[in-house]
């Protein structure tokens, strides 16, 4: 049977139900009672499912995303064994948990910015939608409102809007150098202890590199959608970070490290000759 839009919302949230009793099975046990361990199996198993459902029926629904409020309220009250008068806001502070109406703000905000820098056509039909005023249409206010909204981040940010001819572009199958270098001594990371590996790393780039200014670069997006990029020159033994917006991606944070790390290069390093 087809499920329409409340069907399989209702669908997902009575999966839902079935994981937070299986839940309540496992807090009488020896394994799974702590809140921790609770919490790590809401963000393992339930939230999943609230994260399908928001990308399926929830945007724009705004019942649909009151049922899944609801189911998550349940979870993180089975999560902290809170009674039913204990304060929402409390159980959402204390599992450091964004409401169901913030994440699905958010998921929206990701995906417009995604389908916006990527196709130039949706570009031009998004500035159209915003630019013309549509007869009985209130319900595209809303998309209206998260497409400035992301297009001001993007600006802010300097997010790389794409053409059609970047995303025609195909890199050459052949090279002319070693996309991964290989460190010496070294033949597995996983049978290689982190201490181990971070010394003959360190080796490696000091031999190879050495006379070099060498400045090291990085950019990560955690799981509750906070980003960050960071830079560290070696010769000033100082270097600087940044948390950026969390609408980018782990490819643009890393991307905003290295132009840091270049930025860094130009300002302090031109009048030596080598840098890497």
């Amino acid at each position: 049977m087809k499920l329409n839009g409340i069907r399989h919302t209702n669908y997902v949230i009575e999966r839902c139900n079935r994981d937070i009793n299986a839940m309540k099975m496992t807090k009488g046990t020896s394994w799974g009672n702590h809140p921790t361990t609770q919490n790590n199996l809401y963000r393992g198993v339930i939230l999943p499912k609230m994260r399908y459902a928001i990308h399926i029926y929830a945007m724009g629904h705004k019942n649909n995303a009151g049922k899944l409020q609801i189911t998550q309220n349940k979870a993180l009250r089975q999560i902290l064994g809170a009674v039913k008068t204990t304060p929402i806001p409390s159980m959402h502070s204390l599992t450091n948990t964004l409401y169901m109406p913030a994440m699905i703000q958010l998921t929206t905000d990701q995906n417009i910015l995604r389908m916006t820098c990527r196709d130039p056509l949706i570009r031009e039909q998004n500035s159209a939608l915003c630019r013309n005023n549509y007869a009985h249409a209130s319900h595209l206010a809303i998309i209206r409102e998260r497409y400035m909204h992301v297009t001001d981040v993007a600006y802010n940010n300097n997010v790389i809007m794409h053409s059609q001819l970047n995303n025609q572009y195909r890199a050459p199958l052949t090279r002319n150098y070693a996309a991964i270098e290989k460190i010496p001594n070294i033949l597995s990371k996983k049978n290689t202890q982190p201490a181990e590996l971070k010394a003959a790393t360190l080796l490696h780039i000091n031999t190879k590199y050495e006379g070099y200014i060498k400045i090291y670069t990085d950019g990560s997006k955690i799981a509750n959608g906070s980003a960050a990029s960071a830079y560290f020159c070696e010769q000033h033994g100082a270097g600087e970070g940044f948390r950026i917006n969390s609408l980018c991606s782990n490819f643009t944070a890393e991307v905003f490290a290295v132009y840091m790390g270049l930025q860094h290069l130009v300002n302090y390093h031109t009048d030596q000759s080598h840098s890497n």
